[in-house]
């Protein structure tokens, strides 16, 4: 049995090609790589990237572990983590977010967040106990975390010190409402001081994340809608899937200088390779940029210095790039 489901207003497609955007090409030099055909076990299945102090931070899924590189050589600073349920080890790795005084790394199989401080070593954890269980997180100036959630009725919560999820919220566009979680998948992005803007990767747009729920959404330059689905009706449930992929989705975003950047993925030669930047409290589009490489999958940025995760001869690579000229609007400083 297919049951109809809802997509959002009109009937429009996402277009094929990118559209009104002002591109301009970002003048990358490469200065090292992890990873690849001649390191294969550097890095299996790189999930999350981010950058803070001298160190980017990778959240590698495939290797049940958290790995630091240092940002000016690439050698290991530290590394993490392992395939398990006791301490220090992990089921699911499925998100990495800095807090404010080091990282915390959500295991949703396991349902529990472990901290560690900025040079690795064990803080803390704590055990989610929720029937609607996150999937992302973000942490608010208060101390409390923002909370993508596996919910096809809340898009988002607030979870408290205990490890209670409250405030159950939903975007400020309607029509996701009615929409399955599949549908409308979403992530955080975050200056680590604070500021959290929750962004849908296939379809919408972004808006602004505080301890009062969401703020007014705002919409991409080109329009995308969330992707079609179907449920299948079976015997103690209902099996959803997405039967419509859009053209164009949002892989990653970081905050730079006060600007939301958001690195896209498409089809296209030039929706692979695609940057938007935008301010993150008004909405309003500011400019974008063209990569010199195709099909980046997480990016973040510390100074004149880009950080990306993609595949190379079919394996996980690392790369650090160094902005040769200053693009627009940009001078150096920590992410």
């Amino acid at each position: 049995v297919v049951l109809p489901l809802a997509c959002g207003p009109g009937a429009d497609r996402p277009a094929d090609r990118v559209v009104d955007r002002q591109i301009e090409p970002l003048p990358l030099e490469l200065e090292w790589r992890r990873g690849g055909p001649v390191e294969d076990s550097v890095l299996y299945q790189p999930w999350e990237v981010e950058v803070n102090a001298a160190q980017a931070v990778v959240l590698d899924k495939g290797g049940y572990r958290v790995r630091a590189f240092d940002t000016e050589t690439g050698e290991v600073a530290w590394s993490v983590g392992r395939r398990g349920q006791g301490p220090m080890e992990f089921s699911s790795p499925a998100d990495l977010f800095w807090d404010g005084q080091g990282w915390g790394i959500w295991d949703d199989r396991n349902a529990r967040l472990t901290y560690l401080d900025p040079g690795g070593g064990f803080r803390s954890e704590q055990v989610i106990q929720s029937d609607v269980m996150p999937s992302r997180f973000c942490a608010l100036p208060d101390g409390r975390l923002a909370a993508i959630l596996h919910s096809d009725e809340e898009a988002a919560a607030i979870v408290d010190s205990d490890g209670r999820v409250t405030a159950l919220q939903h975007w400020p566009w309607r029509e996701l409402s009615d929409l399955y979680f599949l549908q409308r998948p979403a992530r955080w992005a975050s200056d680590q001081q604070g500021a959290c803007v929750g962004y849908l990767t296939l379809s919408t747009g972004f808006a602004l994340f505080t301890t009062d729920g969401f703020e007014n959404g705002h919409g991409y330059v080109e329009t995308l809608h969330p992707p079609e689905a179907e449920a299948q009706e079976f015997s103690g449930g209902i099996s959803v899937g997405l039967s419509e992929i859009p053209t164009l989705a949002v892989r990653d975003a970081f905050f730079y200088e006060g600007e939301l950047w958001l690195l896209f993925g498409g089809n296209t030669e030039d929706a692979s390779r695609l940057l938007d930047i935008y301010n993150p409290t008004d909405g309003s589009y500011q400019r974008s940029y063209r990569l010199p490489f195709r099909d980046a999958l997480q990016i973040a940025r510390n100074g004149d210095q880009l950080f990306v995760t993609r595949t190379q001869e079919g394996y996980p690579v690392l790369e650090a790039y160094r902005i040769t000229e200053p693009p627009h609007n940009s001078t150096a400083s920590t992410r």
